[in-house]
């Protein structure tokens, strides 16, 4: 599962984000980056780090619903339940404050 999930991270980080091979290519070191570049190179680690928190989401549901759909019953362990559902809260908290954001290096995501 570690494998799939830096797979799909790497995949979004490069495929998905504009600019961030372009950034790689480039192969600047990030004190020479513009203001444009920063924020790409922000931008792409906020994406890399939200497909991370719905990849281990993911991975937390799958090895807990063994007999039955998640869909059907979404989460029959209510501590587990929580903690996925406050990781996803403070992940888009990290994603959307901007005091977290500038601590974090994030960026809103479009």
């Amino acid at each position: 599962v570690g494998l799939i999930q830096s797979i799909a991270c790497w995949v979004v980080f490069f495929g998905v984000m504009p600019r961030m091979y372009e950034l790689f290519r480039a192969d600047k070191h990030p004190s020479e980056y513009s203001i444009a570049d920063s924020e790409a190179d922000y931008a792409g680690m906020t994406s890399y780090y939200w497909t991370l928190v719905l990849g281990q989401v993911g991975a937390a549901l799958a090895t807990t619903t063994t007999r039955q759909s998640a869909l059907l019953r979404w989460a029959p362990n209510r501590w587990l339940t929580a903690c996925i559902v406050l990781e996803l809260l403070l992940a888009l908290l990290v994603i959307t404050w901007s005091p977290l954001q500038n601590i974090f290096k994030t960026r809103c995501l479009s």
